[in-house]
């Protein structure tokens, strides 16, 4: 994926309007891009740094501040 295409993403993920499967294609299907692919692995394992408060959350409170951090500093 492009960088374009990883925000993108990530956008339509903070907004509850990308699917479940592309969220679980992202975070399981390797980058070629190094920096691609560090933004995957670390949304990867948002729900260990986050845990979920319910069983329809991929994540808890603070995780996609957290991760938009985390881009912001590549």
């Amino acid at each position: 994926m492009t960088k374009h295409e990883v925000l993108d993403l990530i956008d339509r993920f903070a907004a509850g309007t990308c699917s479940a499967f592309e969220w679980d294609d992202f975070i399981s299907i390797r980058q070629s891009d190094s920096t691609m692919e560090s933004i995957r692995l670390f949304a990867a394992r948002l729900p260990d740094m986050f845990p979920p408060t319910s069983g329809n959350m991929y994540c808890g409170k603070g995780a996609l501040e957290k991760l938009r951090e985390y881009i912001n500093s590549l």
